[in-house]
């Protein structure tokens, strides 16, 4: 299983978890609302992702078991984009295409909930919430303490604000971490019960978020055998932690495997890299492991049953048409990346409905010519069809090889560089190099579709007036901040503020966190 793969599933439940807790502005909490938490959105959440690991490491512990070192390829996705569909908090009847037959025939095989898991993950929500209880007394010491000192309603408002706004901060991080935490109950509930498995290689996600107390461990295979050793070193290991592990097998090629000794001298030599001390991740842990000789065999819910029965193939353009009510045109776009688009689409559409109505959908370069055509009918409804044909032509000679996607100012849809997205691999690749050369701010094709999104959000709030708030925010972070459009990438810093925008609203909605995407984030939210 490899980390993309964990860090779809865990984007997933971030952004369900974060949906559980409703909390009020300033101004909402100064009139009296409180903080509400769906305790039930939590734990379906969570037990979905733990129902997702363990399904993706049983499957992969099956194939290695019955092909030894002879293992085929296969494209997680296949199970990935099925299952997720499926449990993906949503309401099940969705379900992307190429299901996995495996998992349809046999779903007790896969799918098996964990009794003792979902009594954890049951008690467990509940203390999650502790922190957010004294919220209402926080609350009113506020604004008494405002009140006393003479402050005007809108300044008692913001001090709110700043409260409401750890409490935000809080929900955050319990999101990642939680995410992390059931991840990996997943992939230890499988690996410890298969015969295959001696061992769990914990894989960091490395990019400049990493913390020293993951990187140290990267790649570190951990006994099986060894209780307190694995417990101590299963993800979470600090807040936020978005380490995971993978079952490691005698049919991998042999590694060192870690033992205290090790451990020891690694963190005497880097004392950062001593994890924090959760003591609910190791007593939790070690239950699962020392638990397996009692566990009985669980059956599958009857929700679950429910999942395999309805499920449906649906193609990409399909889903699109079904679920997300909108035409896009995929001939000659890889299926992977097309499935892809429709996550992000997905997303986009639930956050920004206002622009969603003036979208159009996607299509590729080398079948855009239809699209093109009706939005010059539109705009010159006096032409003849040979002119409507001749400017429809200049049109789409006028893209540039090295363009990956584009669209236009009164042009409903995105349309994506065939040549580039025919290829999934390749095209994966020619980003990351992007990316690593610092010309652009993310490193998938969702972020690519992100980036074309956000030029329609700029031109939808050019069109409502706004046109020059963004200058103005450009020039405040300048001045203010020290932030420059050179922060975000080589892409926003020469190429105008079109690009700069669009790049901003690519690298927030991928979920950058560095400074200059927060605050874009937030002056959006705004100016929206």
């Amino acid at each position: 299983m490899n980390v993309a793969t964990f860090l779809k599933i865990h984007k997933k439940a971030e952004s369900r978890i974060l949906r559980a807790f409703s909390i009020p502005s300033g101004e909402e909490a100064y009139r009296g609302k409180k903080i509400s938490i769906d305790h039930t959105a939590i734990m379906n959440a969570l037990e979905a992702v733990f129902l997702l690991s363990k399904a993706l490491s049983i499957y992969d512990l099956k194939r290695r078991e019955k092909r030894k070192r002879n293992i085929r390829q296969y494209s997680e996705d296949d199970l990935l984009s099925d299952i997720l569909k499926a449990i993906d908090f949503r309401g099940y009847e969705n379900i992307a295409k190429r299901p996995v037959r495996e998992i349809r025939e046999d779903p007790l095989s896969y799918l098996k909930p964990s009794p003792f898991v979902n009594e954890f993950l049951k008690e467990y929500t509940f203390t999650l919430s502790e922190p957010f209880e004294r919220h209402s007394r926080e609350i009113e010491e506020t604004v008494r303490k405002g009140m006393y000192e003479g402050k005007a309603y809108l300044d008692i408002a913001e001090d709110l604000e700043r409260v409401m706004g750890g409490y935000l901060n809080r929900a955050d991080v319990i999101a990642t971490t939680e995410s992390t935490r059931a991840f990996s109950l997943g992939i230890l509930d499988a690996g410890i019960e298969s015969p295959v498995t001696d061992g769990f290689q914990f894989v960091s996600v490395m990019d400049n978020h990493t913390t020293e107390i993951c990187s140290q461990r990267d790649h570190m295979i951990i006994p099986k055998d060894d209780a307190d050793l694995l417990a101590e070193n299963t993800p979470p290991l600090h807040p936020r932690c978005r380490s995971t592990l993978v079952p490691h097998t005698i049919y991998d090629p042999k590694r060192k495997a870690l033992t205290r000794e090790e451990l020891g001298r690694i963190h005497n030599e880097y004392p950062e890299a001593i994890p924090v001390n959760r003591q609910v991740d190791r007593d939790v842990v070690k239950a699962l492991i020392s638990s397996r000789k009692m566990t009985p065999t669980f059956l599958v819910t009857e929700d679950i049953k429910r999942i395999v029965d309805k499920a449906k193939e649906l193609s990409p353009e399909e889903y699109a048409r079904q679920v997300l009510e909108v035409e896009c045109d995929y001939r000659g776009i890889d299926e992977s990346l097309a499935e892809e688009i429709n996550e992000v689409l997905e997303e986009l559409k639930e956050k920004y409905p206002q622009i969603w109505e003036q979208f159009g959908g996607v299509t590729s370069t080398q079948h855009s010519r239809a699209a093109w055509t009706e939005f010059f009918e539109s705009r010159y409804p006096d032409a003849s069809p040979r002119q409507i044909a001749d400017v429809v032509g200049r049109q789409l000679r006028s893209v540039k090889p090295n363009v990956i996607a584009y669209t236009a100012p009164g042009f409903k849809k995105i349309v994506v560089k065939s040549s580039f997205w025919k290829n999934a691999s390749e095209f994966q690749e020619t980003l990351r190099d992007q990316f690593e050369k610092g010309w652009l701010c993310t490193n998938t094709p969702g972020g690519s579709i992100a980036h074309e999104f956000g030029h329609k959000v700029k031109y939808f709030l050019d069109d409502a007036g706004k046109k020059r708030e963004f200058t103005s925010w450009v020039t405040r972070m300048r001045e203010e901040k020290g932030v420059t459009l050179g922060d975000v990438s080589r892409y926003a810093r020469d190429c105008g503020h079109d690009e700069a925008f669009a790049e901003l609203f690519a690298g927030y909605t991928t979920g950058r966190k560095e400074e200059v995407f927060v605050l874009f984030g937030e002056w959006l939210k705004g100016v929206l």
